[in-house]
């Protein structure tokens, strides 16, 4: 819908850099190492989207966060969209590890939503 609203046409496929892949997350909680969403095939991290005029669009080059029209705007309807869809959702605003691309999980216990 997001892209039918900015650019009167569909995304037709999308860029991910991560799916599967058993890793480490970010930090330590409660002296205990967390294990990463994408290690259990629960996350995807998207880099760019494609439409079916043949335009790319890059998080990477076109994130403007709050600010920006046009392809900043489609990628702010995106990431405010998966909040309500996926139990973590984040964004380049999140911090410098996610500049490029949204992470989004469903998180195996269900009992939290993040979304940044």
């Amino acid at each position: 819908p997001a892209a039918r609203k900015h650019f009167g046409q569909p995304v037709v496929s999308i860029g991910q850099i991560s799916d599967y892949a058993c890793r480490r997350r970010g930090g330590v909680t409660h002296g205990r190492v967390l294990i990463s969403e994408h290690s259990f095939g629960n996350a995807l991290d998207i880099a760019t989207f494609t439409l079916a005029g043949g335009a790319r669009l890059s998080l990477l080059k076109d994130w403007r966060g709050f600010f920006g029209g046009g392809k900043a705007a489609f990628l702010r309807d995106v990431q405010k969209g998966s909040c309500a869809i996926f139990s973590t959702s984040l964004s380049p605003r999140e911090n410098r590890a996610h500049r490029n691309h949204f992470h989004f999980d469903m998180g195996r216990d269900g009992r939290y939503k993040y979304c940044k």
